[in-house]
């Protein structure tokens, strides 16, 4: 678990401007001891949704699978036993939003990136064409995100 900013001023011109909490969600049964206590319901909700998430994203990787005409747990056994993380993103009020962005450009490392936005907020870009697009937020959605370790197993 880290609870941490991504505030440095003293090596950044253009600074990130978030704060976040990042937690180990897998194995649940061993990593949920060590997260917060408060709000008291805190470690029972976000297990739930862990749990959820971590079906979700077997279930997406079976249909990329099938869509590939491969076997339904192809993607699933090739990449083998996935560690699960979350993160919780805080961008606070800026004073001065020229300087500053809430995270740089990236990709994501990972298998799939499972993104719960915020309703309020359109933060999220995607890169076409050589341009960053803004992804709108839509109520009661989530956005699924290809990350680099699939699209590297895929193309091997």
């Amino acid at each position: 678990m880290r609870l941490s900013t991504s505030f440095n001023i003293r090596k950044e011109s253009v600074r990130n401007w978030r704060d976040y909490l990042r937690l180990h969600c897998y194995p649940l049964e061993e990593l949920v001891p060590g997260w917060p206590s408060n709000p008291a319901s805190f470690k029972e909700v976000v297990s739930a949704y862990c749990r959820e998430v971590r079906q979700l994203g077997f279930r997406l990787l079976g249909a990329i699978s099938l869509s590939l005409e491969l076997e339904e747990d192809y993607l699933e056994k090739m990449l083998g036993e996935q560690e699960q993380h979350m993160a919780v993103n805080y961008y606070p009020k800026c004073p001065d939003p020229e300087l500053t962005y809430g995270l740089p450009a990236h990709t994501d490392p990972n298998v799939l990136t499972i993104l719960l936005q915020d309703p309020n907020v359109a933060g999220l870009q995607v890169l076409k064409d050589g341009r960053w697009i803004a992804v709108r937020p839509l109520p009661n959605a989530l956005v699924v995100n290809v990350a680099d370790q699939l699209q590297v197993s895929l193309v091997t």
